[in-house]
């Protein structure tokens, strides 16, 4: 039972931590963002028509004069379209919201990202219309 007890724990103070390095980074992001700099937001996007898969991909997120680019590691980055709808819902990760994006032909992506990025995300996507659930 002890044993128990002290994995439920450090189970708590881990993910304690963890988020308190998420947020950290997160907001050093958006400082970087506000004095000018080009910033990446880690990020996984589900988008079948762009990625041709359905399952989240992991890669950066990351803003441009065309639009938004969303790159994967070894792989060219892959221009996101821009100026959409975006209805945001909190995920079942802790710390992290999905972003149900949709463009004006009717496409459809999901973001998942980190809650403290959300204002990143929505400024690289254009976004028109944000609701929260």
């Amino acid at each position: 039972m002890l044993e128990f007890i002290a994995m439920a724990v450090i189970a708590v103070l881990t993910g304690r931590v963890a988020r308190a390095v998420h947020v950290r980074r997160s907001h050093g992001r958006a400082a970087r963002s506000q004095a000018g700099a080009m910033v990446e937001v880690p990020c996984r996007v589900s988008w079948r028509r762009g990625l041709g898969r359905r399952a989240f991909v992991y890669g950066k997120l990351s803003g441009g004069e065309d639009g938004a680019l969303f790159a994967r590691p070894v792989r060219r980055p892959v221009p996101l379209p821009v100026g959409g709808s975006a209805v945001t819902s909190s995920s079942w990760r802790p710390g992290m919201q999905v972003l149900d994006y949709r463009t004006h032909d009717g496409d459809e992506l999901r973001i998942l990202h980190y809650e403290d990025d959300v204002e990143l995300v929505v400024r690289y996507l254009r976004c028109a219309e944000i609701v929260g659930r």
